[in-house]
């Protein structure tokens, strides 16, 4: 259907969305089903506990949640879909009988952001769904655009606080220690004067994917600290040897990139420094506080004719 066709929503169907239909009643369930298959990805339920099982493991873009299930009612299920970290910020469209305007509000309250009311008419469900899907589609992509560095994808400094201070307070809860890269390019105004802007950017993304190809876990985080000679890799749960050994690797590659830079002082080619910080997690230790340590083994890494890295 052509109902909601528009560029945005090419781009956003290039990833097909999921859908979540959950009504205590088969026939409502398939007329859903019918409007929406082609377009979407869509996973059904008859009952509240298997919603929230299937919203905990698919992780759905929207969901349309009957208010009479019979195991529990829709305004629980709403509630514990809000309180969970994984599900909170999945849309829910309430589907309904014609109902007063206590019941809307009560449904609004409990964190819906819309209601489709019975009968269900097919033309409405699938313009609801879709604009609703934009609005989704049109946050995440604000949300992408505000945590991510413009040249190189990576996060922005905004997201490597935000990540610092969580994994911080993790590891202070799970008394875990935590490692902290800082890693900058040598020489970088001198590159950007001999070789020009656009070269400087391909090889700060050429950087960037060596940085994002040296972790494997998901949980550690990769930044581009300050938009210009500095990125940081945020390693949770990583002892002092562990990353070490992700610096010597990311030096090593950097090194086999040989990206040209004949008035380099040390060789003809872009090369980096580092500097860290391992720390067992306390009460004491503050993201602010790391980020210091790490800054100034990096001026030890910088100011050192020996050596391109500096761990404490």
């Amino acid at each position: 259907s052509d109902v909601c066709s528009s560029d945005l929503e090419s781009e956003m169907r290039k990833s097909r969305r999921k859908i979540l239909v959950v009504d205590h009643q088969a026939a409502d369930i398939r007329r859903v089903e019918e409007v929406l298959t082609n377009q979407y990805t869509v996973f059904t339920a008859l009952s509240g506990k298997d919603a929230l099982e299937i919203a905990q493991q698919k992780l759905p873009d929207l969901i349309l949640l009957d208010i009479a299930l019979e195991d529990i009612d829709g305004f629980e299920v709403c509630k514990q879909l809000k309180d969970s970290e994984a599900t909170r910020n999945i849309p829910i469209i309430f589907l309904a009988e014609k109902g007063t305007a206590d019941e809307d509000e009560q449904g609004l309250a409990a964190g819906a952001i819309d209601f489709l009311h019975k009968p269900l008419s097919p033309s409405i469900i699938e313009l609801r769904v879709c604009n609703h899907l934009h609005l989704k589609y049109q946050t995440e992509l604000l949300e992408r655009i505000s945590l991510n560095d413009e040249i190189t994808e990576l996060f922005n400094r905004r997201a490597f606080d935000l990540f610092l201070e969580r994994e911080v307070h993790t590891a202070v809860r799970r008394n875990e220690e935590i490692s902290l890269l800082m890693v900058e390019i040598n020489e970088f105004n001198t590159y950007k004067t001999y070789y020009g802007r656009a070269a400087l950017e391909h090889c700060m993304i050429q950087i960037a994917d060596v940085l994002t190809g040296s972790v494997q876990r998901t949980v550690d985080v990769v930044a581009h600290f300050n938009s210009r000679e500095k990125f940081a890799l945020i390693l949770p749960d990583t002892d002092l040897v562990g990353a070490e050994c992700i610096g010597n690797l990311v030096i090593q590659q950097v090194t086999d990139l040989k990206i040209p830079f004949t008035d380099a002082e040390n060789g003809d080619f872009v090369s980096i420094s580092i500097g860290s910080i391992t720390t067992s997690a306390n009460a004491t230790v503050t993201p602010l506080k790391m980020v210091k340590i790490a800054n100034e083994s990096l001026q030890y890494a910088l100011q050192d004719p020996d050596g391109s890295s500096h761990y404490s």
